[in-house]
């Protein structure tokens, strides 16, 4: 045995003419960085005639003698050869098929991606012209949608503008009739009657003469109304005046008064103004012709629609056995085209 050589990879062969050569990796590669060694040979002639020589010689020289053998040594290696190379070969016949099948994908692929990138390219074509051809006309369209709004909402407030000159002028022109309603049609009046004439108002004892609110400063006169050719309750023909519903009770006789005044006018407040602000708790005060002075403290308040007032509510106390006074208005948004609003405000007070 050679040191440092295992038995698996020492083997020992005997040629035909019965030289002994041994032949391992030491022998052949070297380890550990030893230099090649050669098997001795036995005397002068063995070594000149039999030297080492490779794999490739010695299958030769067996396959060449093999005729004289009787043991067929050479068909047995070249069987076992063969069988040894069997799996390489099937494993060549593997690869070199699987390169073949993944050529073939490669060559499909290459084929058919230039035409893939053909039709998207004439796909991208076709969006981008359409896209030309559309955004400029859209802006046009666009434009076109703009410009008539703009012209649209000008014509609005001209007119818008117009009317209101015209309510306006109406208004500081405007003057009540004899009975202190306002005339059918025309908006009320805003210019304030003088000191002296509201001092020297004068009604009946049991009638009411003025309304008090006090917190904002209100002292205005209270005139009676009935109701105009619609049904419809009578309105004050100036907006600080207070009109008083002819048909309701009067303060102290322990049914409701019901008093109707304006919220506003184009360019003034009316008496009514401030009635949104009242909350439960606030106290009113009417003064009857005879000047006696009767208190009332808000209940509650309610918005109705413009043709939906519940007048049996505003005609009736809000509390059973005790005296109320109902103060109707108007409130919401103005009606396009009119002088009124959409919505009125109804407050309910009794008597303390």
């Amino acid at each position: 045995m050679v040191a440092g050589v295992s038995a698996s990879n020492l083997k020992i062969r005997k040629l035909h003419d019965g030289v002994t050569v041994r032949r391992s990796s030491y022998v052949r590669r070297g380890i550990d960085g030893l230099p090649i060694k050669k098997a001795p040979a036995k005397n002068a002639t063995t070594q000149a005639s039999h030297k080492v020589t490779p794999k490739s010689a010695l299958r030769s020289q067996r396959c060449a003698q093999s005729s004289t053998r009787p043991s067929g040594r050479c068909m047995e290696f070249t069987s076992e050869q063969t069988t040894r190379r069997t799996p390489t070969a099937k494993r060549r016949a593997t690869v070199s098929t699987y390169k073949q099948q993944r050529s073939s994908v490669m060559m499909r692929q290459t084929v058919r991606r230039p035409a893939v990138a053909e039709k998207r390219r004439k796909t991208r074509s076709k969006k981008q012209r359409f896209m030309a051809a559309t955004l400029p006309a859209m802006a046009v369209i666009l434009f076109v949608f703009g410009l008539a709004v703009s012209v649209n909402g000008w014509r609005t407030n001209q007119k818008v503008a117009a009317q209101a000159t015209k309510a306006v002028a109406a208004a500081n022109t405007s003057e009540p009739n004899k009975d202190g309603t306002a005339s059918e049609g025309t908006p009320p009046s805003t210019t304030p009657p003088s000191s002296h004439a509201v001092a020297n108002y004068n009604v009946s004892p049991d009638m009411p003469r003025y309304f008090k609110m006090s917190q904002y400063g209100i002292n205005a006169r209270v005139l009676p109304m009935g109701v105009d050719k619609s049904g419809a309750i009578q309105t004050p023909g100036n907006v600080h005046d207070v009109g008083w519903y002819n048909a309701s009770s009067k303060p102290g006789e322990g049914g409701a008064v019901l008093l109707d005044a304006h919220v506003s006018s184009w360019t003034a407040k009316g008496v009514f103004y401030h009635l949104k602000d009242l909350k439960a708790g606030d106290t009113v005060q009417v003064e009857r012709g005879d000047g006696q002075l009767f208190t009332y403290k808000v209940v509650k308040t309610e918005v109705y629609d413009r043709d939906k007032v519940d007048m049996t509510a505003a005609l009736l106390p809000i509390t059973k056995g005790k005296g109320g006074l109902n103060m109707i208005t108007c409130t919401g948004k103005v009606i396009p085209g009119t002088n009124e609003f959409d919505k009125r405000l109804v407050v309910f007070a009794e008597q303390v």
